[in-house]
Order: structure tokens, then C-alpha cells, then sequence
């Protein structure tokens, strides 16, 4: 129905309904072959495998994670899905900018869940939104044409044949980006962060031309099956890579740096190790979203992660 009406009030409720829904998710590990492994589809491939997005199945996905790390699907969304996307996301924006000046939630675009229980504030949301990321549930719209665009692009049944169940998304993991040309980041796998158990998917989209324009993604083009060391304890440290032990892998293979255009994906595990691909000649701001999938019956400490059910 949402679909010919556009009401913010039904998008509203259906991100709260998603979060409520996970306390009834069935979340019984499914019935798994004895093995898990997979032949390499893509042997003698040096870098990152491609196919197109018509090719794309989680035999396809698991081969190219479990034996490169991870895998480029191209032409994940139509150039249609793109522009509307990134016309999301600035919408989206405008309407965080009118709250900071009133205080006034707007139902389509900037209207987030109550999370202070789980010690998300609005301060932490701006602490986020200077580096130009922004979280998804955040702007009902905006989560209603992402998964819009996820379900004409069929990764919804592709994640669930991959997971061997449905997948579910967490609000804190669910990322648009607003990248500005200068932005960096720094090498981490994910699993330093919520673990090795959980069986996860990234299926990062960018939505505008970036890797040669704009900040893109730099990545290892190896499977590591342990965590890189981090560099400490607290903070950002606590999950940042090691410089020496990233500078140890890439001198022995070259990180991978793809040009990426509109609707194009890098799809990958926890276990990649990856930053944004930073330049000085960038010129252009880069739009796209980082997407987690997690297997609802492995998935991480539900108080933290704020569940969604999709």
C-alpha cells in the first residue's frame, strides 16, 4: 500500500514494527549441510572477483568471501533506484539540519526511534553525522526505498540462501553516506567489533561514481579467517587494525581499490579487512550505504545492536 502513498506515518511505524517484531523472530539456527565449504569460482582472480548483479547467489557470494575476501556485484540498483537514493539521502539531511535549528522531527525524513535504553543519544547520532554517516532507520523514507531497492535487486531471498534463514539489520549498522572528498577512515575488520560468531553480510552500495572521484573502499583481496590485531583498548583504538600488521599483509598483497559507479556493491563478511580508499585528487562527495545482514540466530548482543526484523 505504502508503495502508491508514500505516507510518512505508515514508514514511521513500520521501522518501530520492525524492531518490535524481533521479540517474536524465530530465531532457531536452521538445519546446515555438514560442510560449508565451497570450490573457489573464481580461481586465479588476483584481486576482487566481479559479476554482475544478474549473477549474483549465495553460492556465487560464498565462494568469492570464503576463498578472496570479498566480491563486486555490478549494477546491484538501476540507475532509477540511484538517483532516488541519493535524492534520499540529501532530503534526509535537510531534514536533520531544520531539526538542529527547531527541534522538530519531520515523519518522513528525520524522525528517530526513542534509544536512549540502549544508551543511543542524539549526541552520539550528531557525533556520527560530522563525518557524513547517518543511520537509515533514522529517516523512515529513506529506510523504506532502501529496502525497496534491496528487494527489486532480490538480495533479501540471495541473504537468506546465504544465511539458510531470513536476514534481519540493526539500526546502528544499517549506514547512508555523505562523504565529503577529503574523508579517511582506517583498516578494521568488523568482527572486532561484534565478533567472529555472527554470521553476517555487508552489502555496501554505493549510489554515486566513487573510487577515482570520490572516497570509495580500499580492500585486502585475501580471506583472513583471525582478527588482525587492533592498536587498544578504548575508543576508536579498540577496533582499528594494527599499522604494523596491515603494513605486513598489503606488502605481500596489494590492496585492492575498485572503481565503483552508481549501483554497483562490494558484498563481504566481518572478517574483511578494509578502509575507505582516501585521495587528495578526490573531488566529488560520495553517496551510498553501508548495509549489515546478520543471521537472526547468531546475531550480536540484541541491547547493543538494536535490532530490526526484515
Amino acid at each position: 500500500m505504502n508503495r502508491n502513498l508514500g505516507d510518512p506515518h505508515i514508514e514511521r511505524c513500520l521501522v518501530r514494527l520492525r524492531h518490535a517484531a524481533w521479540a517474536e523472530l524465530d530465531r532457531t539456527p536452521p538445519v546446515k549441510a555438514a560442510t560449508d565449504e565451497v570450490p573457489d569460482l573464481f580461481k586465479g582472480e588476483t584481486g576482487i572477483p566481479e559479476v554482475a548483479a544478474s549473477e549474483l547467489t549465495a553460492m556465487v557470494i560464498r565462494s568469492a568471501v570464503q576463498h578472496h575476501g570479498s566480491l563486486v556485484a555490478r549494477g546491484l540498483f538501476s540507475p532509477e533506484w540511484c538517483a532516488r537514493l541519493r535524492n534520499g539521502i540529501d532530503r534526509s539531511w535537510d531534514a536533520v539540519e531544520r531539526f538542529r535549528a527547531t527541534k522538530q522531527t519531520d515523519p518522513a525524513w528525520f524522525d528517530p526511534m526513542d534509544t536512549d535504553a540502549y544508551g543511543l543519544t542524539m549526541r552520539d547520532r550528531s557525533f556520527l553525522m560530522i563525518g557524513g554517516t547517518g543511520y537509515v532507520p533514522d529517516s523512515p523514507r529513506l529506510m523504506f526505498d532502501l529496502l525497496e531497492a534491496f528487494d527489486a535487486a532480490d538480495v533479501k531471498r540471495i541473504v537468506g540462501d546465504y544465511f539458510g534463514e531470513p536476514p534481519a539489520l540493526s539500526l546502528v549498522k544499517l549506514a547512508q553516506r555523505r562523504l565529503a572528498p577529503h574523508a579517511s577512515g582506517g583498516w578494521h575488520q568488523d568482527a572486532a567489533v561484534y565478533g567472529k560468531t555472527a554470521e553476517t553480510l555487508n552489502v555496501w552500495v554505493a549510489v554515486s561514481r566513487c573510487g577515482d572521484v570520490a572516497p570509495g573502499l580500499e580492500m585486502f583481496p585475501r580471506r583472513l579467517e583471525e582478527l588482525v590485531g587492533t592498536r587498544g583498548v578504548e575508543g576508536v583504538d579498540e577496533y582499528a587494525a594494527r599499522t604494523d600488521e596491515v603494513a605486513s599483509l598489503t606488502d605481500e598483497v596489494a590492496p585492492a581499490r575498485p572503481t565503483f559507479g552508481p549501483g554497483d556493491a562490494a558484498i563481504f563478511d566481518q572478517l574483511l579487512l578494509h578502509q575507505t580508499a582516501a585521495s587528495s585528487d578526490f573531488t566529488e562527495m560520495r553517496y551510498g550505504f553501508e548495509s549489515w545482514f546478520f543471521a537472526p540466530s547468531t546475531y550480536p548482543d540484541p541491547n547493543r545492536w538494536i535490532p530490526l526484523t526484515y
